[in-house]
């Protein structure tokens, strides 16, 4: 205790150690939400609420839920902060026909005992750490620690190839929570260091799940400045194998090591980065392995296997961008050898451009494009052109499918591929930048919107990707990857902030597409997604046609709707916020889906075999933030 808060006989004053307590500890924020949800179909396998299922959605018919959060915040001294949230749930719904949510972990689970006896074990985790994060700032060096708070990528600050891959994740646009939240992962969670003074540069990282799906690693990146010279290099040593992964859109990774060398230069309009890279060699941390070296793979139309070299673990990239009056370009190129994985490319390049480096090795690719301002308006053509070195293995053929699982690679976002891009886009209001991942909630436009066209040839067919058994954890290889398929995508942005009162966004898109897995039907799909907000209302809405629903497995197994249909109203205490942040509100959420023989739950009608089913759900919620 303080002297400040002794009296004069020594005794602690309890008023001011309640205030000396008050300013090192706070309560920053308490939620409180509840939903209901009353469900119904027709034509579906869900059964009504009088005799209800295992599998999940349960049951038609009312159900509710009940989740609390407290956010604490602890300062012990004045150059550290900590913070931690924490969830409690009480009633969790068994019955919303989007079946997976970060509540969902407090569900019944049914467990046979000793005897052969079938076993309810309720109430299991009920409480648990939503978040945490350190912020300590000494003269020396700055800490950042966090579990489950995003960070970004170190590709701004010189790493080129990404090695230090981004923590944020997506919307999911079932429940308004971030699709980390909705597999419950336990990511990103480590700490980073970065240097101040003469060790400015330096940043050391470490953790369990640096990302989602990373292996427990260490990283070291130093960055030294040479006049118009940067040059920068990156280590990062996996010290075991990350197990926890429970999606299928998260791969797993074999341990490794990946290490960096690169430079960037600037001359006037002209900037040029560059650099080479091992990864997929042995660490330090797995002293009897060697890596993906010595590993064997099968080639297509190929009896015997060929082993992975040390040769096959270096790549190398470059980039060179120029920049003169409305003119902006660069042409970009690499060669990766067959484990020579890296990150993909985040940063975006002048515009908005979709066509992107995968960062996947095993790979040859150029990159090119031009984005021309005229007034308000930006016309962009973007190419891209990439091709495996070593094609797909045996596929669809009888023998086992190389896939991501088993094999030191495989050929799935690095499959051959010629394609062409179109973006124009029109901002009147550039200091609010269109490609800003807040600019819906941030646009102070009239009007800006942009106009996106994808073309990709894909003449080859590709690897194998992998699902998750139904009822088990188990993550099994497909039997064999994509076919040969042309697909497309076209999407019209729009942003309008007329009035201080008004915002609206909206996305209208259409494409052909094709699954994870291995189906040979292509998805043609089209629709629109729009928010609006006027004062305290706030509507959302998406009108969908023969797309994927929710949940990774519904892209992974082919698994569409004819139509799916979404409304939201809600009134807020304040202006609505744009963003998935806490807020007090009220609101009720209607969804609609038609099903057929390509739909989840679909159950055909013998005495009408042409009849479509349906399903549909009216959720109420409130939520309270303090």
């Amino acid at each position: 205790i303080e002297p400040a808060v002794l009296d004069v006989t020594g005794r602690a004053n309890q008023g001011a150690l309640l205030s000396a307590i008050g300013e090192r500890v706070r309560l920053t924020n308490v939620q409180l939400q509840f939903w209901t949800f009353s469900t119904g179909g027709t034509n579906i396998s869900t059964p009504p609420k009088q005799h209800p299922q295992t599998a999940l959605p349960s049951y038609l018919g009312f159900g509710s839920m009940e989740s609390f959060f407290v956010d604490v915040a602890v300062q012990p001294v004045k150059q550290l902060t900590a913070t931690v949230s924490v969830n409690v749930l009480a009633g969790v719904a068994l019955n919303p026909i989007d079946e997976i949510f970060y509540q969902s972990r407090g569900r019944p689970i049914q467990v046979k005992s000793t005897t052969g006896e079938t076993i309810a074990l309720n109430d299991l985790e009920r409480v648990q750490v939503y978040s945490a994060s350190i912020k300590w700032d000494e003269p020396w060096f700055n800490l950042d620690a966090f579990y489950r708070t995003g960070h970004v990528s170190w590709s701004a600050d010189g790493d080129f190839f990404t090695l230090y891959q981004d923590a944020y994740y997506a919307i999911n646009q079932a429940w308004n929570q971030r699709d980390i939240d909705i597999y419950d992962a336990a990511a990103p969670s480590g700490f980073v260091v970065s240097g101040k003074k003469v060790l400015d540069g330096l940043k050391i990282a470490y953790g369990p799940q640096l990302w989602w799906g990373a292996n427990p690693a260490l990283f070291l990146k130093y960055t030294r400045a040479f006049g118009d010279y940067e040059l920068t290099f990156v280590d990062q040593e996996q010290v075991g194998i990350n197990l926890a992964l429970n999606t299928s859109s998260v791969i797993p990774q074999q341990q490794q090591r990946q290490t960096a060398l690169s430079m960037s230069a600037h001359w006037g309009i002209a900037r040029l980065q560059a650099g080479v890279v091992q990864s997929g060699a042995s660490t330090v941390f797995a002293p009897n392995s060697t890596g993906k070296v010595g590993q064997r793979y099968q080639v297509a139309g190929q009896v015997a296997s060929k082993e992975i070299t040390v040769g096959d673990t270096f790549g190398g990239k470059a980039k060179l961008s120029i920049e003169t009056g409305p003119w902006h370009w660069y042409g970009a190129g690499a060669y990766m050898g067959l484990v020579a994985d890296t990150g993909w490319e985040k940063n975006h390049t002048f515009t908005g451009w979709t066509l992107k480096d995968s960062g996947s090795g095993n790979q040859a690719n150029f990159l090119t494009g031009v984005a021309y301002n005229i007034g308000n308006f930006q016309i962009a053509p973007n190419f891209l052109w990439q091709k495996p070195i070593v094609g797909p293995g045996p596929s669809n053929s009888g023998l086992p499918a190389r896939n991501v699982l088993d094999d030191p690679f495989a050929v799935r976002g690095n499959r051959e591929m010629i394609a062409g891009e179109l973006l124009i886009a029109f901002d009147p209001t550039p200091a609010t930048w269109m490609w800003a991942w807040d600019n819906a909630a941030r646009e102070d436009g009239d009007l800006t919107a942009n106009i996106d066209f994808v073309y990709r040839y894909q003449p080859t067919s590709s690897d194998a990707s992998t699902y998750f058994q139904q009822g088990s954890l188990t993550r099994t290889p497909f039997a064999f990857g994509w076919v040969a398929a042309n697909t497309w995508d076209l999407a019209l942005n729009v942003v309008s902030a007329p009035h201080p009162d008004w915002r609206i966004a909206g996305k209208i898109y259409g494409g052909q597409n094709q699954a994870v897995g291995p189906s040979t039907r292509l998805v043609n799909r089209y629709g629109l997604e729009a928010g609006a907000s006027w004062r305290s209302i706030a509507f959302q809405t998406f009108l969908k046609f023969n797309d994927w629903g929710a949940y990774d497995y519904y892209k992974d197994f082919n698994l569409t709707y004819p139509v799916q249909v979404m409304g939201d109203l809600s009134y807020s205490f304040g202006i609505p916020m744009w963003l998935a942040v806490p807020q007090t509100r009220i609101g009720v959420r209607t969804t609609y889906r038609s099903l057929n023989g390509y739909s989840n739950r679909f159950v055909a009608n013998p005495a009408d075999p042409g009849a479509l089913g349906a399903e549909w759900e009216i959720r109420t919620y409130l939520n309270i933030s303090l």
